[in-house]
């Protein structure tokens, strides 16, 4: 893709932000998974981009910038949606154990 001859190679590059929003958001990777997972793109990719001969350094730095704010971003939604799955859990958890509770004490 980015050693193609098409004058929007340069655009994509950033399609690996697709897959990282795919993976965090409609997959729901848990956020323990998707810190490393998310590292390694970051890594891969930066490394990736540094090989390439002829890709712009600059163009190198506005990739590897905007693909660090959108894992960054990312793992900040990624745990705020785990966070209020584990909480409504546990609120539904207490709400049957209150209920088999009160059952308990009506057959009494």
């Amino acid at each position: 893709m980015l050693s193609s001859s098409s004058p929007y190679q340069h655009a994509q590059s950033q399609a690996i932000v697709l897959v990282i929003m795919f993976a965090l958001m409609v997959q729901r990777i848990r956020f323990l998974f998707a810190i490393p997972t998310c590292l390694a793109c970051l890594a891969i990719y930066a490394w990736v981009l540094g090989r390439l001969p002829d890709y712009p350094f600059e163009l190198q730095v506005a990739a590897n910038v905007t693909l660090f704010s959108v894992v960054v971003f990312s793992l900040f939604v990624s745990h705020s949606l785990e966070r209020q799955f584990r909480k409504k859990y546990l609120l539904d958890l207490k709400g049957r154990l209150q209920n088999r509770m009160l059952d308990a004490m009506s057959h009494q």
